[in-house]
């Protein structure tokens, strides 16, 4: 029976912080001047950079998750509650039935069904109010229940953690429902009917159920009945609760969701401290927001987010539950709010204003004053506020570090960036872009090679391959003082600049070059074949294996990212006229001067090179050589009998 904002709270706190970190980095202008690529779009990147961009509200709710980090994962969370769950259930039962054996009932059906329930994801589709919270409700109520004998009470614990179970299953949901509608005596079993015809949609009929049933006043049933008016109504209208930006349309039934506004507002006037207070909130701002009225859905946000500030400004601490439904004021303002008004509401320095005197916002307050100076460009302070604390929070180390930056305090940012501090809370892929970045800003890309704290070949590879020349990679991979990671990232550099751009006769002084295994690595395979190639001897051998070396161990050279080059270079491993797999392929077909097992395989990638363009057509076109057809038809009519031709089925 959770709310319906926050049974999206989740999802919604994952996706927003999924998109802070995919937010892409500004360019980059390398010293020594001249045209530099906008590669660094790197998956994983995190960018808090206040300088470079504006501090949007997503950034907002990132802050401030970074000050109050959720206290357990989600998984350590749900096994925290099936824990609290068994012990408040076996405390209830010693206090009121010290009779049962509690033992027994403890383990599989109630724990095992909700594990399942929480792994499949109770907040959404059809077992959205099978949450622990309702299970436990539901349960309490019963076992203090003193109107209940053992047995009735034990199978009413059972049935309800068999719902649990059942309802993912539409099978189950109607045994459940067919077996629990023969006993309909007690307002328990009422209940259990009522939300099974929920959970199997069947809304017509659970309204009636769950209307008698909050007439009552009857602890627990009543209150969760009238809730669940509402939520039936809602569900009959059509406008989906569980589809975050689903918006009113054609099938909508208007009546019916302006009826489970007021069933939300009625459950609020008579429960105002209830269970589903927050839920019945988030119901009546989302069912608005659909209905197209955004104004007065943020309007409520508004005074909801307004009276917890009010409620956590006078406290010294703040519970893991409080921090958390901030955090789903925030994520909700960022979605369904909009732009002015969503940036007002959640910025981080608007609630600290608004909590002017709790003591919990102190760090986060100060932060903001840093960030403050630092946006006026005075760094001098931000290094003053932070250098030599321990224990800063993620957001504070990295203004620390842009400060070391701005301050011209080159090595201390460097050594801040790579320091185990920083990766604690970075990804190592961040915090070498990040020191990449400061080496490639002060210096070239040659520091980048020799400075071995930057062990992400990636980084390296890339700055390397915008380089139009070649002579810095061929005098560093002599050097044997740099590290023979380095020095391999260096000979693939090279290797791919001698095939991309048919150097073959270079490619094979470098693969025939005494390097070691270490340094060559995947390259060995094809140091016969491009042999082949420069001595003329079976070169359609040559070519083939050269074009599957490409196909099944290259990636493609020239994803969209990566394609600015410095006009006219040619020689990039990121120009657009690399020579890839289809064109060898067909440089094995040209050169064949008699039948033969090399051919037929050519023929045969020619053939399928269009079904797999992504692996096998990057670097050329169709245009380069033969189609797919004309490859099929000379590979049927010269090799009909061998396994390359039979696999050939069709062309495209």
């Amino acid at each position: 029976m959770d709310s319906l904002y926050f049974s999206t709270s989740f999802s919604r706190y994952l996706s927003v912080l999924i998109a802070i970190f995919l937010l892409t980095c500004s360019s980059l202008t390398l010293a020594g001047g001249g045209y530099q690529p906008k590669w660094y779009e790197l998956e994983s990147n995190l960018r808090f950079d206040p300088l470079d961009r504006s501090w949007t509200e997503r950034d907002s709710t990132y802050i401030f998750s970074q000050f109050f980090p959720r206290e357990y994962t989600l998984s350590e969370r749900r096994q925290l509650e099936a824990e609290a769950f068994q012990k408040d259930i076996a405390a209830a039962v010693q206090e009121n039935r010290p009779s049962i054996n509690f033992e027994d009932f403890n383990g599989p059906a109630t724990i095992g069904a909700y594990s399942l329930n929480s792994v499949q994801g109770v907040s959404w589709g059809r077992c959205a109010s099978a949450s622990i919270e309702s299970q436990l409700g539901f349960s309490l109520a019963l076992i203090e229940n003193s109107s209940y004998g053992d047995r009735n009470l034990w199978r009413l614990l059972t049935q309800r953690a068999n719902l649990n179970s059942a309802c993912r299953n539409r099978e189950q949901l109607t045994r459940f429902i067919e077996g629990i509608s023969q006993n309909l005596h007690t307002v328990h079993h009422r209940y259990l009917y009522a939300a099974a015809l929920f959970y199997a949609h069947e809304y017509a009929l659970a309204y009636p159920v769950f209307e008698d049933l909050s007439e009552l006043n009857i602890a627990w049933v009543s209150e969760a009945s009238s809730y669940m008016l509402s939520r039936t109504a809602l569900a009959q209208s059509q406008l989906s609760a569980y589809y975050l930006l689903h918006r009113i349309d054609e099938n909508t039934d208007i009546t019916r969701a302006r009826e489970a506004i007021l069933l939300s507002e009625q459950y609020l006037t008579r429960y105002p401290e209830g269970l589903y207070t927050q839920s019945a909130k988030g119901l009546i701002r989302g069912t608005l927001w659909r209905l197209g009225e955004e104004s007065a859905s943020l309007d409520l946000l508004e005074r909801d987010l307004n009276e917890l500030l009010a409620e956590l400004s006078i406290e010294a601490n703040w519970s893991n539950f409080q921090q958390e439904k901030l955090r789903d004021y925030f994520d909700e303002v960022s979605l369904f709010g909009d732009k002015d008004r969503a940036q007002a509401l959640s910025s981080v320095r608007a609630f600290i204003s608004l909590a002017p005197n709790s003591e919990v916002l102190a760090p986060l307050r100060n932060f903001v004053e840093s960030l403050n100076s630092f946006q006026l460009g005075d760094f001098a302070a931000v290094v003053a506020q932070y250098q030599g604390k321990e224990n800063l929070a993620q957001p504070e180390l990295v203004l620390l570090a842009r400060a070391y930056e701005g301050n011209n305090q080159t090595e201390e940012a460097l050594s801040l960036w790579l320091s185990q501090r920083m990766g604690d809370t970075l990804d190592y892929k961040s915090t070498n872009f990040e020191a990449a970045q400061i080496l490639m800003q002060d210096q070239n890309v040659e520091s980048l090679i020799r400075n071995e704290l930057i062990t992400d070949s990636n980084i390296r590879r890339v700055y390397l391959s915008s380089l139009c020349g070649d002579s810095l990679q061929k005098d560093l991979l002599q050097d044997t003082q740099i590290g023979e990671d380095a020095r391999h990232d260096l000979f693939a550099d090279l290797a791919l600049r001698y095939i991309f751009h048919e150097r073959l006769d270079e490619l094979d002084s470098l693969i025939a070059a005494s390097y070691s295994d270490s340094i060559v690595r995947e390259f060995s395979s094809i140091r016969e074949p491009v042999r082949l190639i420069a001595s003329d001897d079976s070169a359609e051998f040559g070519y083939v294996e050269l074009a599957h070396f490409l196909q099944t161990v290259v990636e493609d050279p020239i994803p969209e990212t990566f394609t600015e080059v410095e006009p006219g270079c040619r020689n990039s491993t990121l120009a657009n006229d690399a020579k890839g797999p289809n064109y060898y392929f067909n440089m094995a077909v040209s050169v064949a001067e008699k039948k033969s097992n090399a051919e037929a395989k050519a023929l045969f990638y020619l053939t399928i090179c269009p079904k797999y363009r992504a692996s096998c057509m990057w670097g050329s076109v169709i245009e380069d050589g033969l189609s797919s057809r004309e490859a099929f038809t000379k590979l049927h009519s010269e090799y009909e009998d061998t396994s390359w031709a039979k696999r050939a089925e069709y062309y495209y």
